[in-house]
C-alpha cells in the first residue's frame, strides 16, 4: 500500500474486541471561520477503509484529552493526570501502552520521539512473550 497523506481516522473497526480495520477519508486543509487556524475538512466522496490489528496514535501534546475514553479502558493515572506506566511503558490495562505527553506531560518532541522509542522497545519485549 502506497503512503496517503492529509487523511483522518473516522472510525476504529473491530469484530469481539479486537481492532480489524479503520475507516478514514481524505481532508484538504483549510482557514477556521476566525481565518487564524488551519483545520482539516474532509473531502466528501473519499472515504475508505484500511484493514489493520493495530493502531498507534501520534498527535501533538492534548493531555490524557478523552476523559471517557480514558475511563471506559480503565486507565490509572498519576498525581498529574497523566496515564500511569510501567517501566516498559505498558499502562495499567495489559498490552496497551503509552508514551510521550500523555504519560509524561508536555514536553521536548525530542524527548517525546525518545520516549516512544523506548515504548516501541517495550511493545516488542511484550509480543515476543
Amino acid at each position: 500500500m502506497n503512503p496517503r497523506f492529509s487523511v483522518i481516522t473516522k472510525e476504529f473497526l473491530g469484530e469481539k474486541g479486537k481492532l480489524t480495520g479503520l475507516r478514514c477519508a481524505e481532508v484538504e486543509w483549510e482557514k477556521d471561520e476566525q481565518g487564524k487556524n488551519t483545520i482539516p475538512v474532509e473531502r466528501l466522496g473519499t472515504e475508505f477503509k484500511v484493514e489493520t490489528e493495530m493502531a498507534i496514535l501520534a498527535m501533538g501534546f492534548v493531555g490524557p484529552g478523552n476523559k471517557e475514553l480514558v475511563s471506559h479502558l480503565g486507565l490509572d493515572l498519576d498525581d498529574r493526570g497523566n496515564i500511569r506506566a510501567d517501566d516498559q511503558h505498558m499502562t495499567s490495562v495489559p498490552g496497551l501502552f503509552v508514551a510521550g505527553d500523555m504519560s509524561q506531560g508536555q514536553s521536548l518532541v525530542v524527548r517525546a520521539i525518545a520516549h516512544g522509542n523506548k515504548t516501541a522497545n517495550g511493545i516488542i519485549s511484550y509480543l515476543e512473550k
